[in-house]
């Protein structure tokens, strides 16, 4: 059992400035020098892949966690490797994921982080790097105008995310795990907390989940489908 670390104060203030700062510094720069574009995106994707890569190799040969427990099911985890795919092959569904799953789940880990270990520690640091990445990568490609989700998207987001939480129930049914917390409310206050017991919370989360996509698409509710 690991447990959770909270931060606050000055210290988390710097981390939410950094990745705010680093997501605009990267639309700027891509706008004034447009080769700037193609090394920015791949600085992104190189950052996120060890991120990712690290993380899930320190739980298996550091914390000697089983496998099925250090697999990328978890929705951030598959927001990740979406958005790293996303920046290697922009294509409109893609970065609609990446933008619908990415990065409201990667604002809410970088505003309410509870750390698994001290925050100066390996884990701790690339918890904070891969969410942030994920958040200055979705700035980035919408900033730079390389991302612009189609009307009626949230839709899509909405239907995958379903089909993506079916497949983790399953396999937290089979494996015993508890992928996206389908099985049980994660052990900390969070907002599982005020939507009531098992099973009604996960309908109160999909409920949640569809308002958040559709205010998300509100600012985009007029644009096309990009080839």
């Amino acid at each position: 059992m690991h447990t959770s670390t909270a931060i606050s104060g000055p210290v988390h203030l710097a981390i939410l400035g950094a990745v705010a700062t680093v997501g605009a510094l990267a639309v700027a720069a891509a706008k004034r020098f447009p080769r700037a574009w193609s090394p920015i995106r791949w600085t992104f994707v190189a950052v996120a892949t060890a991120s990712g890569l690290s993380w899930y190799l320190f739980r298996i040969f550091g914390w000697h966690d089983p496998l099925r427990w250090a697999l990328p099911l978890q929705l951030c985890d598959a927001s990740l490797w979406i958005t790293v795919v996303a920046l290697v092959w922009p294509r409109q569904r893609l970065l609609e994921l990446a933008y619908y799953w990415g990065l409201p789940g990667a604002c809410v880990a970088l505003i309410t982080p509870y750390l698994i270990a001290p925050l100066l520690s390996f884990p701790s640091l690339t918890f904070l790097i891969g969410h942030g990445t994920i958040v200055v990568s979705v700035i980035f490609l919408l900033g730079t105008g390389r991302m612009r989700p189609s009307s009626g998207s949230w839709r899509f987001a909405l239907l995958a995310i379903n089909i993506f939480a079916l497949f983790d129930y399953c396999f937290d049914r089979l494996s015993g795990t508890n992928y996206m917390y389908l099985i049980h409310k994660p052990p900390i206050v969070s907002l599982f907390s005020i939507m009531g017991p098992w099973p009604w919370y996960i309908l109160a989360a999909d409920v949640f989940a569809a308002l958040l996509f559709l205010a998300l698409q509100w600012p985009f509710r007029q644009s096309r489908v990009h080839p």
